[in-house]
Formats: C-alpha cells, structure tokens, sequence
C-alpha cells in the first residue's frame, strides 16, 4: 500500500493539490528531494462541504517514498495553531478506520496503552506492553482484556466507557468483517 491520508489541508476553489503537498514535504517535512513524479496520484476524498476541508489521499510512485513521508510526518506536530494541524495517516478502509478509532477510545479509557495503524495495519499495545495486530474486534476484545464475557456484560462494560452508535454495524460488539 503506497496511499498516505492527509488531514488538514486547507481546501481551496481551483487549488493544485500536487503543488501544495510538495510545498508541505520541502517547507514543513523537509522532504527537499520529493518531486511531482513521485506522486503518482492526488485527489481530495467525499463530497465538499462548506464547514470542513476534505481530506488528501495521496498515491506515491514507491513505497520508499512513501515511507520516507510517514518518518517525517511527526515533524508536523510541532505546530503552534493546533486549529491549523496537519495530519498524515494511512489511508485505511471505512471498517478498518473505525475499529482504528474504537481502539484508541479504548487506550483512552486505559483498557489499552495505545493503538495506532502502520503500514494498513492496525497495532494495539496492550497494558502487559505486549504487541498485537488487530483485523476485526473480536481481536479487539482479547487485546483489551474484555473476552472472554457474554455480549452483554461487555456491551454494558464498553457502552459506560465509550460512545457506540448502536445504529452501526460497526460497534464494538460487531464481529463481522
């Protein structure tokens, strides 16, 4: 996977989106050396919206490009305008995505110490500093230390510590893929 997500960029009427991430990776990321033919691809992703800029989905030409933009991107959290950050992440499926954010409500709420996605995969570590790749939430339930326990128990165990919409298919006591 050579796809970067990135959060943040301001959107613009008639903008040139491959100038403005090669302005982003000399100016902010110090990526001197990237040029236009190593962005294979670049466009904004969903429908437009007056309140919120899209975001970037960015294809490069190889994965060491690539990963050479993920190494840099910390760089970005140096910012003084936390309303004017940028973020750059793996562009992950919808699924994949929300298990990625249950997973960080998770470690929020200490049931983790972290979670966060590397190269498309999803990377728990849990509270015995143990590593575990996660793909579905029944991964996330042992990882969390929530299984094994009736759905119920561990509905109402998750429901008092995070937010489910109870209308998705995607909550924490979906197990389907």
């Amino acid at each position: 996977m050579v796809h970067r997500r990135i959060v943040g960029i301001p959107e613009e009427e008639g903008e040139n989106l491959e100038k403005k991430l090669l302005k982003l990776a000399k100016n902010s990321l110090g990526l001197k050396k990237l040029k236009a033919t190593d962005v294979k691809s670049i466009h904004r992703s969903g429908k437009k919206k007056e309140t919120k800029c899209r975001d970037v989905i960015v294809q490069f030409a190889d994965k060491e490009i690539k990963d050479n933009f993920q190494k840099e991107k910390k760089k970005l959290s140096t910012c003084d305008n936390p309303q004017k950050r940028i973020f750059i992440n793996d562009d992950l499926t919808e699924y994949r995505q929300k298990l990625l954010y249950d997973a960080r409500q998770l470690a929020k709420r200490m049931k983790l110490k972290a979670a966060w996605s590397q190269y498309g995969n999803i990377i728990v570590l849990k509270k015995d500093n143990g590593l575990k790749a996660i793909s579905t939430y029944e991964d996330l339930r042992v990882a969390s230390g929530m299984y094994p326990v009736e759905d119920s128990e561990y509905h109402d165990d998750v429901e008092s510590s995070i937010d489910i919409d109870e209308s998705s298919d995607n909550s924490l006591l979906s197990s389907d893929y």
